[in-house]
């Protein structure tokens, strides 16, 4: 498996992945697990995932005064997702946190394009060049959009069938897991035009960023149960189910 470049030692208090930002995700969610043991950054009290695209002034100044609150565990932990989409306000805003943290506070800023953000968040980010954007193949990106239909329908036994068709081997369903997650942040950041698919744009534009959030963390679990031998038939049970809990 590819690793980012992190250096070995100390880690510095915050760094700008530019690249594919769900394979980048992927990447940091493994570092996080070898270095501080933490399963999900989405489910741990010390992480805090964000998203760029719909988080406000406020909530930037209400994590800005927790990142001095002392963590329970060895570090805390603070993702920007589609980092390059934050307003010119709010990367004002977190400038003097990034500039000089706490002790054990890092700040990952995973983006598209380092040239959309300021020069002075630049300025204050160790630079890694991360994954660049995924080429993935027209049969997957036709099955991913007949999933988000299914989904829209509420339609398990559809959802089902969709993944069945790569549980020939584990590591295809894996493949595809891991390449379904790339696509809900593809389309959702409107990648992919939704116009070629009439009957889920009205789902793409209506889902939240907490529900995508909670979505990549479902499907990036069930690649991990296929990878530790947990039975193909049960992980596409989990992801079904838990997907539908989502949205209910």
């Amino acid at each position: 498996m590819r690793e980012l470049p992190f250096e070995k030692g100390n880690l510095n208090h915050a760094y700008l992945i530019e690249g594919d930002v769900g394979a980048n995700f992927q990447l940091l969610q493994a570092f996080l697990k070898t270095r501080f043991g933490i399963d999900s950054v989405f489910h741990h009290v010390d992480a805090k995932v964000i998203d760029s695209y719909t988080v406000e002034v406020q909530e930037i100044r209400e994590l800005i005064q927790g990142v001095s609150i002392k963590a329970h565990s060895e570090a805390k932990i603070y993702v920007f997702l589609e980092a390059d989409e934050l307003s010119v306000g709010i990367q004002n805003t977190l400038l003097k946190t990034l500039e000089d943290p706490p002790d054990q506070v890092y700040f990952f800023l995973l983006c598209k394009n380092r040239l959309s953000l300021l020069e002075t968040v630049i300025s204050r980010c160790s630079l890694l060049a991360g994954v660049r954007e995924n080429r993935i193949d027209e049969r997957l990106k036709e099955d991913f959009f007949t999933f988000l239909q299914k989904i829209r329908e509420r339609d398990a036994l559809g959802m089902r069938k969709v993944l069945k068709q790569y549980s020939k081997q584990r590591e295809e369903l894996a493949s595809c897991l891991d390449s379904f997650t790339v696509l809900f942040v593809r389309v959702l950041k409107e990648r992919y035009q939704p116009e070629r698919f009439e009957e889920g744009a009205s789902f793409l534009h209506a889902i939240n960023g907490y529900s995508l959030i909670e979505i990549v963390d479902i499907l990036d679990k069930a690649k991990k149960y296929i990878e530790s031998n947990v039975s193909m038939n049960a992980s596409i049970d989990y992801t079904v189910l838990n997907i539908l809990e989502v949205l209910d």
